[in-house]
């Protein structure tokens, strides 16, 4: 994988957001966090977090939105067995797919991670990127982003 450089405003932004993210300490924050200084150096319309516990069960989730998503589709993608967020984490931790990424012309690489992906597509969000700890020892938590303007 080549290294990215960022450019001064984008290495800007990217300081920004990991002080303001030191300074977090409930999910208020972190949503103003998401929509401000995030929103800033990486755009997107969905994000996703996930916690995982040692067993693979869901123990939180998120989904932190531009407000023109339904409650009932939240729910579906929510639901810790089936739904698509914990199925998108696992999918990409298991593979070891982290970072996972997809969309303007770049495909994600296996049929199980395209299928997700069109699942996202039908809800109207395109480009995606995943990321997350990976298996760790307690549990693993991970992310995704959705929707950025190419």
């Amino acid at each position: 994988m080549e290294p990215i450089i960022l450019s001064l405003r984008e290495q800007d932004h990217l300081l920004r957001v990991i002080e303001a993210a030191v300074q977090v300490r409930e999910l208020r924050q972190f949503q103003r966090l998401c929509q401000e200084q995030l929103q800033a150096l990486l755009p997107h319309r969905l994000m996703l977090c996930l916690q995982l516990d040692a067993g693979d069960a869901l123990l939180h989730f998120e989904c932190l939105h531009d407000g023109g998503l339904d409650d009932a589709v939240v729910r579906r993608w929510a639901d810790p067995v089936g739904g698509l967020a914990v199925r998108l984490a696992r999918h990409c931790r298991d593979a070891e797919r982290l970072p996972a990424l997809s969309g303007g012309g770049r495909r994600g690489g296996d049929a199980t991670f395209e299928l997700l992906r069109r699942e996202l597509q039908l809800a109207g969000f395109d480009q995606m990127v995943v990321h997350g700890s990976g298996r760790l020892e307690g549990g693993a938590s991970l992310f995704a982003l959705c929707g950025w303007s190419a």
